[in-house]
């Protein structure tokens, strides 16, 4: 499971990004998830510096926050952010759309219908929430590969994890839908194939995000906001199998 990996030896920076990741998006209830430097060094077998790097990093894309008496912890989800969220991502894909005019690799387009079938399949399921995270997360690693400009490529990554947050997020209440909502990104994904160019993948894209938060605005209950309540305090750093919602 990705939220498990077992690390005898000392892990690299983007590996412990990505459990990490992985981690505060797998947790869907409302309880409040600690990040400690210390426990996380222990476990990946690492000093404290290049954990605090990946805090740091967590933090830029909104992942995780500090308050002060409590420490680092996963950012709380409010329902009310979500459609900026998707603005957000829709303005950052308008940006690629724009720079990314280099023709289509023969093997994204392999993957991307690969990855299409894989979450039609899926539209009845209620496999766990760490396999629709999988399959996620692997559309993010065929698209950002496409990004040259690695400012966009990192703004994009970052917006990205945000929105694969709230979907797992989703996903506890409704999988089905949530099978088919990232089937139909995939699709937009493909349309976007038939430009030829990399930039058309992301102007599609941009479109669903944009009406995603379209849709998101009109929903009963959008500008609501959930806030994680202080007292209920679950630490994070450490093996997540029994803490997942």
């Amino acid at each position: 499971m990705i939220q498990n990996a077992a690390l005898s030896q000392k892990t690299s920076y983007e590996e412990i990004s990505r459990i990490l990741r992985s981690r505060i998006c797998l947790h869907v209830s409302d309880e409040t998830f600690l990040l400690r430097e210390g426990k996380i060094a222990e476990e990946f077998g690492i000093s404290r510096t290049p954990v605090r790097q990946v805090l740091q990093q967590l933090a830029h894309e909104r992942l995780v926050e500090t308050r002060a008496g409590i420490g680092t912890m996963a950012t709380p989800l409010e329902e009310g952010m979500f459609g900026r969220d998707l603005q957000t991502t829709a303005s950052i894909l308008r940006g690629c759309a724009l720079a990314c005019v280099d023709p289509i690799p023969t093997e994204t387009r392999f993957a991307l219908l690969g990855l299409n079938v894989w979450a039609k399949e899926k539209h009845d399921s209620t496999e766990p929430h760490a396999l629709y995270l999988e399959t996620y997360t692997k559309l993010l690693a065929h698209l950002v590969p496409l990004i040259t400009d690695p400012l966009l490529a990192h703004a994009y990554s970052s917006a990205f994890w945000r929105i694969i947050r709230w979907r797992t997020r989703q996903y506890a209440t409704d999988p089905q839908s949530m099978w088919v909502r990232l089937s139909m990104l995939i699709d937009s994904a493909l349309v976007g194939i038939q430009s030829g160019e990399k930039g058309g993948i992301f102007l599609q894209l941009s479109k669903a995000a944009q009406d995603a938060s379209v849709q998101q605005q009109q929903s009963p209950g959008a500008n609501t906001q959930e806030h994680a309540p202080d007292d209920k305090i679950l630490d994070l750093a450490m093996d997540g199998t029994s803490r997942q919602g």
